[in-house]
């Protein structure tokens, strides 16, 4: 059944009855009858067979990687840029997980909210209350059969971004830094109850230089033309940081994805009620990135109904990472199935942004942790682990998807 347009009431229909659209994909059989064998190749070549010559995979971090060392530079309008010190910083912080949790301030402990997994997916979520009552969560989740670079260009795709975020309701780079490829973005979401909250932010993502290993940084910044606004608050502080790397997958090659993900934003609502909010939806999220990473992570406007063929991995994988490359390069907004009032422009005016660094100190927001030693529920303040970590007693839990 071929379905011409998907449009958001249309998708809501089909869903509502157990269907779904995805895109439509071509057959590509390879010589010798394999479908997969491009894509083996390139990943025997990932695991250390370099036999084949095959060539590796790239994401659009991977152009940036010379100039790791460059300071951010963006015009006067920004300020609190993320810098080269927020890389390092984050590095060190998370740097033994999963191993080991990282450490926090004194009497600083780290409750774990929930451990799920679905087929091909797993998913680990822990919170930590900072003293002034706001909470960081954590998370590590796990892909198979998704290399990191397709992972690096997925999450750091703001279009890919709308058509799994239910929450995201506008967004637009107002900046962009062409040397090392760091962006000054907005972003308004529809969050549930509450108004909606708007963050402006400046992102960069780093590649190690042994490969294979990508740290993106997302930290709250000012930009004098986008100020806060009346109907609008402001998201401030906010900080949210990934680790994403290749891991082995059952297959004893590097065929799986990890992704640890350290996340803490200031939404100026009762914190309780937040805690509880995120932890119902954490999940939820997850799982739609999931399947939005399996299908292209973009919403189609031509498709059909179509049983998703795990083994046909070939031509979809080329497909998706064209799509991720595409709205990437040429910073297409896509519909969103939450948008329910259309796409809106970014205001702009020339007044000074409002910064309020009440709540989180200067090391936090640039990834430290504070001077003790780490501690999980239960587990000693040497050498706790994530495999110590037992679930958390309150309802109230927040969010590391």
């Amino acid at each position: 059944m071929l379905v011409v347009f998907n449009l958001p009431p249309i998708r809501a229909v089909l869903r509502a009855v157990g269907l779904e659209i995805v895109p439509f994909r071509l057959r590509r059989v390879m010589p010798g009858g394999s479908r997969g064998g491009a894509r083996d190749a390139r990943r025997a070549n990932i695991s250390g067979d370099t036999e084949t010559g095959a060539k590796e995979d790239t994401c659009f971090a991977d152009k940036f990687q010379d100039v790791a060392a460059a300071p951010t530079a963006f015009s006067s309008r920004v300020e609190n840029e993320v810098t080269v010190r927020d890389y390092d910083d984050f590095k060190d912080r998370v740097g033994d997980m999963p191993n080991r949790l990282p450490i926090l301030e004194s009497n600083g402990r780290w409750s774990e909210m929930m451990d799920k997994s679905l087929p091909g997916l797993s998913y680990r979520a822990w919170r930590h209350v900072l003293p002034y009552g706001g909470t960081e969560y954590l998370s590590r989740t796990v892909w198979e059969n998704s290399t990191v670079e397709e992972m690096c260009d997925f999450f750091n795709c703001d279009d890919t971004r709308a058509s799994w975020d239910k929450l995201l309701f506008r967004h637009r780079v107002l900046e962009r830094d062409e040397r090392t490829g760091a962006e000054c973005v907005f972003w308004e979401r529809a969050l549930p109850v509450i108004s909606n909250r708007d963050y402006v932010f400046t992102r960069r993502t780093w590649k190690d230089v042994e490969g294979h290993t990508y740290w993106a940084i997302n930290k709250h910044c000012t930009h004098s033309q986008t100020p806060e606004t009346p109907n609008l608050k402001r998201v401030d502080p906010y900080f949210s940081a990934w680790r994403m790397r290749a891991i082995p997958g059952p297959d004893g090659r590097l065929t799986a994805s990890e992704c640890i993900l350290s996340h803490f934003e200031e939404q100026k609502v009762n914190q309780d009620v937040a805690r509880f909010a995120v932890k119902c939806g954490m999940w939820g999220m997850v799982k739609e990135a999931l399947k939005n990473l399996a299908v292209g992570g973009v919403v189609t406007t031509i498709g059909v109904l179509a049983y998703v063929d795990a083994k046909d991995d070939d031509a979809r994988r080329r497909r998706r990472r064209a799509a991720i490359r595409r709205n990437a390069e040429e910073n297409k907004t896509l519909p969103s199935r939450r948008r329910r009032h259309g796409h809106h422009a970014v205001d702009a005016a020339d007044a000074d942004a409002i910064v309020d660094p009440r709540y989180v100190s200067a090391s936090f927001v640039r990834g430290g942790g504070g001077g003790g030693e780490g501690e999980g529920d239960g587990a000693a303040r040497e050498g706790g682990t994530a495999s110590e970590q037992p679930g958390a007693d309150s309802p109230a839990a927040g969010r590391g998807s």
